[in-house]
């Protein structure tokens, strides 16, 4: 692996660290968009491996880059809204923290973890 992947995958580890101590302290807007994180770094990892570093945040349009399988497409469009609605009022009309309870930040993270299992098993 590329010393730039084993970066970003570190990180991705950080985030997910990071998603479930704010899930713990019920901050879970913040749990939500850090799950992003972690699968957003882990699939920029694959990129560099496979293609080349990609720049921007959308889940899906990264792995379709990749050719990820369809269960994958879906759960990063799952993923997808807490990089925006879990940070601005402005895109739910309320605050973050109004818009995540625990049930969207648990299921936020176990997508993060199943992305970042799928790259995990693909960079080599």
């Amino acid at each position: 692996m590329k010393k730039e992947s084993k970066e970003w995958m570190y990180q991705s580890g950080s985030e997910l660290g990071s998603a479930k101590d704010l899930l713990k302290t019920k901050r879970y807007s913040q749990s939500a968009f850090h799950s992003h994180q972690a699968a957003e770094f882990a699939i920029k990892a694959l990129l560099i491996e496979k293609k080349g570093l990609i720049l921007g945040h959308d889940l899906s349009y990264l792995a379709r880059e990749l050719g990820a399988p369809n269960d994958i497409l879906d759960k990063c469009d799952l993923l997808n809204p807490p990089y925006m609605d879990a940070r601005y009022v402005d895109r739910a009309g309320i605050a973050p923290s109004k818009l995540y309870d625990y049930d969207r930040a648990i299921k936020s993270l176990n997508t993060a973890r199943k992305i970042v299992k799928w790259v995990r098993d693909h960079i080599g």
